[in-house]
This record gives C-alpha cells, structure tokens and sequence, in this order.
C-alpha cells in the first residue's frame, strides 16, 4: 500500500495514475496523496479520502476507510480497461458505496444512500457484470447481498437477472456468492407463484450457507416462511420465523425482524381472526421509530392497517393513506401498492363490490410492469369478496381454484369465496370453472382474471 511516506510523482504500472505530495482543491499537508486518474482526483490527507469528479458531476463527501479504498484503486489500476464502462477508480467507489449502503440502510440516512444507489446505479450494474466476467465473485457478492432490498422493497427486478447469472457461471460449488444468488432466485421463484421450485432454491440457498460457516440471510428465509405456510405446516412456518428475528439479533439487521413480523401480519390477515397481531404490528411500528427508517414504519402502518382493517377500518384508512405517502417518499413501488390495495378491501366492505375491480385491475397492471406475479395473486385474492358481493361466482370459482395451487390455498378469502361459488353455482359448472382454474399457470390466472374485470367493470 501507498502511504504518505511515499512522496513522489510517477506512474504506477499499468495505470495512469499520478501520485505526488502537494496538496490540491484546498486540502493540503504535510502527509497528503493526491492521485490523478483522468478528470478525477482524489486527495488522501491523514485518514480521510476526497474526491472531486467532473465526469460524475459533484464532489463526494468524505469517505470512511479512505486507506483501504486507495489502495484499493491502486493495486487494481492494471485493470482498469477491461472494464466496460467503469474503471478502477469506479469499482473502488461503488464496492464502498455498496458496503455503506448494506451497513446504513434503514436508519437516518436512509434518503440520502437510496439517492446515492439510483445515481449510480448504471455504474453499479456495470461493475457487477465486470466482477461476474473476471471471476471477482468476492466482489460480486458484496455488491448483490447490498442490493437484496432494491429487489425485494423496491421492485428494481433486474437484480434477479443478475442473480441467475451467477448460477449460470457457477451452476455448483461453494462460494457465498451462490448462497446469495440462489436466495434471490428463490425469491423470484415464489414471486412466479413456483412454490416447489421456490422452497428447493431456498433451501439449497441455506445448505450452501452451512457448509460455507457464513452468518444466517434473512431472504430464504422469507421464501420458505410462505412456502411452508402453502404446504399447511405452521409449526415449520413458526420457526423460520423465529429464526428471522434472531438474524435481526445475530447481525443487528432490522431488516429480518421487520420482515418476520410483517410476515406475521400479512398470514394472519388470511385468517378469521387479523386482529389477534395487532401488538405484532405496533411492535414493528416502534422498530421503525427507533431505527428512524421510513422503510420499515411503512411496513409497520401496512401491517397495522391490515390488523385493523375489520374491526376499526377509520384508524386502518389513516394508517395506510400515511404508509402510502411514506412509501412514495421512499421509491418503494411494492409497499405503496400494498397500502393501497389494503385501502380498497376496506372500501369494499361499506360499498359497491363492482366499483373496486376497476382499481383493483390498476394493481394487476402495475405488478405487471415490475413482473410481480405474486403480488398480482395477493391483488386476486382481495378481488374475491367483491366477485363473490356482485354475483360473478364463475370467476371467483376459477379464481379459488388456481389459487389453491399457491402459497396462498389456505387464506380465509379463498375458502369463503369457493364456498359461496359452490352453493350459488350448479354442480356442473362449479366444477367445469374449478378444473378451469387448476389447469392455469399463475400468469395465466392473472390474465384470466384482467379480462374478466375488464368485462365486468365494463358491464357497469
């Protein structure tokens, strides 16, 4: 490593770096590093790193481990044009700033590191692929296990795509970088509504990270807690999530706690009985507070909404209206449709059953644009009531029956709704709409039923 010792102008084997000991841009001592690679130049004065770029257009704050980051950016200057449109500088800042962002995501500066991972997200994509291209699976993995949460709150779903890439350079093995890749895919996976295909990915996704001795993720997990609940073991479906929140414990991620308890609201609002985690919900709210995250009070006011929903729809509405400002503010796509769709089911309880398909139809079409198949068959479950209230059985029978094939076959809202088809239907067309439905894909469902709200709001 360079240090302020090694005063002196040269050029550093196969880079064109500059080093020298003057100080540049109003920082300046004794022991100060200046390097210079094209319009960037970077000052190292004591323990801290300042950057000036013309091409990226600012002047980036101060960087922690600034020792470690120039050394970085020195030793693998001899890379820099292979790079397709990065160079060592740039993989040095976006591994940094992709470290910062995993440590410092929910918390205070919550805007700031999701403003600074949309900026520079063009460059973060390239960096991965260099890292994915040159064997850098190190590198790689530090970038994709900060990034879990763009894909799974933020819908940014290319991330799936980059995960699938992993698997195919390295379809076995043990390196971390799998573990986190075959999370995400499972992940994608349950999102596709392919609950065996999900639970064996993450599954395998826990196996590697055994094997490898690495701390427990909290995203198989989440996987498994719906995959369990869709093969009728809560006992399993209790424990993981019990493990989550001992993630949270283990590694100081609220992340995995907040996922758990969310979870554990969103099962039980499938239940007769959505109040009884009420205390669920306002303990996530008051992890929220604490962490000063908007991210995870959205999800706390959502998950109080849905306890509330039944029982008190007045202080559920002014949850979720407040979860969906919040979720706006914070580029979370998932969260506010969440709230919104939450906000509908309550407005169908006190009126016209055909006046919420039509809003109901603008959620599938907005999962559809992100490629969220298992948020547009949540989005159909809510849609059964009002089928069942306008008479329009047929649909929910096929409706009930692809369901029954996914993690959701055992909300409450499935039940009454077959039920209801059942007796309002004959025989013979219950049962021709329900071996309809059960030869339909999930994406096929969805479109079935799109069409079918079309036809029905259209009527009215």
């Amino acid at each position: 490593m360079m240090t302020p010792d090694d005063r002196h102008r040269g050029r550093i084997d196969g880079g064109p770096f500059v080093l020298c000991s003057e100080g540049a841009n109003g920082v300046a001592d004794q022991e100060t590093i200046m390097v210079i690679h094209g319009d960037t130049t970077l000052v190292l004065s004591g323990d801290s790193l300042h950057i000036w770029s013309e091409r990226l257009g600012k002047r980036y704050a101060v960087i922690p481990n600034a020792r470690l980051y120039l050394n970085r950016v020195i030793t693998d200057a001899h890379v820099a044009n292979s790079l397709e449109c990065n160079d060592a500088l740039d993989w040095a800042f976006i591994i940094e700033l992709c470290e910062r962002a995993g440590a410092r995501l929910y918390g205070p500066d919550e805007t700031l590191v999701l403003a600074q991972l949309s900026e520079h997200f063009d460059h973060i994509r390239a960096t991965f692929r260099w890292c994915l291209r040159t064997g850098r699976f190190d590198l790689g993995s530090k970038i994709l296990c900060s990034l879990v949460d763009e894909l799974t709150i933020r819908e940014r779903v290319e991330i799936a795509s980059w995960a699938s890439d992993v698997l195919d350079v390295l379809a076995e093995g043990q390196h971390p970088i799998r573990r986190i890749a075959l999370a995400i895919a499972a992940h994608s996976a349950l999102l596709e509504g392919q609950i065996r295909e999900a639970g064996n990915l993450a599954r395998e996704s826990v196996e590697v990270e055994r094997q490898l001795g690495l701390a427990a993720h909290w995203l198989s997990r989440c996987t498994l807690v719906f995959v369990n609940a869709a093969a009728g073991v809560p006992g399993q479906c209790a424990h993981v999530l019990e493990e989550l929140e001992k993630i949270s414990e283990d590694s100081d991620d609220p992340m995995a706690k907040a996922a758990a308890l969310f979870d554990r609201v969103l099962l039980a609002s499938f239940t007769d009985e959505p109040s009884s985690r009420l205390g669920v919900a306002e303990e996530l709210i008051q992890l929220g507070t604490q962490r000063r995250s908007s991210t995870l009070l959205t999800m706390g006011l959502i998950s109080l909404g849905r306890a509330l929903a039944r029982d008190e729809p007045d202080r559920a509405r002014a949850a979720l209206r407040q979860a969906e400002k919040l979720a706006s503010l914070g580029r979370s796509v998932r969260l506010a449709s969440e709230a919104r769709r939450a906000l509908i089911e309550i407005r169908n309880r006190s009126g016209d059953g055909s006046r919420m398909l039509g809003p109901l139809k603008g959620l599938l079409d907005e999962f559809e644009y992100v490629g969220d198949v298992s948020q547009q068959l949540l989005t159909l479950v809510s849609a059964l009531d009002p089928l069942v209230r306008i008479g329009a059985l047929d649909l929910a029978a096929v409706l009930c029956a692809g369901l029954s094939r996914t993690h959701l076959a055992t909300a409450v809202q499935c039940r009454d709704a077959c039920e209801a088809s059942r007796n309002g239907l004959s025989a013979e067309t219950f049962e021709t709409c329900f071996e309809q439905g059960l030869a339909m894909s999930p994406r096929e469902l969805v479109r079935c039923a799109a069409a079918g709200f079309d036809d029905l709001v259209g009527s009215n």
